[in-house]
């Protein structure tokens, strides 16, 4: 059995990340919009837009900027 070179295991696992949003990601990202419009009716503003998340095409950094936003949002339910 032959396997791939170092090189070709890279390059697939490279295009392997890109892919469609996930279910769980995409409600994670619908709930969070809903809190921020929550906090904005409030009068807090300067919350992240987690919307802009959808548009990263890779799988790891998507969903660091997701839970980095839900950070943000969630230190301000805290600090309330």
């Amino acid at each position: 059995m032959k396997y791939p070179d170092q090189g070709s295991d890279n390059y697939y696992f490279k295009n392997e990340m890109y892919y469609e949003i996930p279910p769980w990601l995409q409600d994670i990202i619908t709930l969070s919009n809903k809190s921020k419009k929550t906090l904005e009716t409030l009068g807090i503003e300067n919350l992240p837009d987690v919307n802009a998340c959808k548009s990263i095409k890779n799988l790891q950094e998507q969903m660091l900027c997701t839970f980095d936003a839900l950070e943000d949002i969630k230190e301000v339910y805290h600090n309330g």
